[in-house]
């Protein structure tokens, strides 16, 4: 499967399928460097990440060693490198599961930016990069969308345009 395939599809194709069955039979263990399972493309659409083969490769019996968001090593290696402790970083993303757990898992603030993935799902739209901000974010379905996660962010914003 090329990358944009699975990107795509959120399935690996028979070739990729194939693959991972055999690695699987090998006992080969996997690698994924980036956990993280979907991604707002930059035309708005959905698409789907690594971490999908590496769900899918696990199913298989496979097993995965993990690296990114949400695993702690990726914050202490970030923590390590900036020579501060957690309380003096704040950790800016849009997933729940991997930017917002992760943080919180490590001791971070995070800021949830709810015009990326769960965008959909919260009923922002977002401004398409143009600066003007997204639509504005409802407590209600903030608060609906962290208790079906069981997880919630320090702080939310619709946007994180860097101007």
């Amino acid at each position: 499967a090329t990358p944009t395939e699975v990107k795509r599809t959120g399935a690996p194709n028979d070739a990729l399928a194939a693959a991972l069955r055999t690695c699987a039979a090998r006992g080969l263990p996997m690698v994924c460097a980036n956990p993280d399972l979907s991604v707002t493309l930059p035309d708005g659409s959905s698409g789907h990440m690594p971490g999908v083969v590496a769900r899918a490769y696990e199913a298989l019996g496979g097993s995965v060693l993990y690296y990114g968001k949400p695993h702690p090593a990726a914050f202490e290696a970030a923590l390590a490198s900036l020579g501060v402790p957690p309380s003096r970083v704040l950790h800016v993303g849009d997933s729940l599961l991997h930017d917002v757990a992760g943080a919180r898992a490590a001791g971070v603030d995070s800021l949830f930016v709810a015009g990326g993935i769960h965008a959909e799902a919260l009923g922002v739209v977002p401004d398409g990069g143009g600066g003007g901000g997204a639509s504005p974010l409802r407590a209600a379905a903030l608060e609906a969308l962290f208790h079906d996660f069981g997880v919630w962010p320090t702080m939310s914003a619709p946007a994180f345009v860097w101007q």
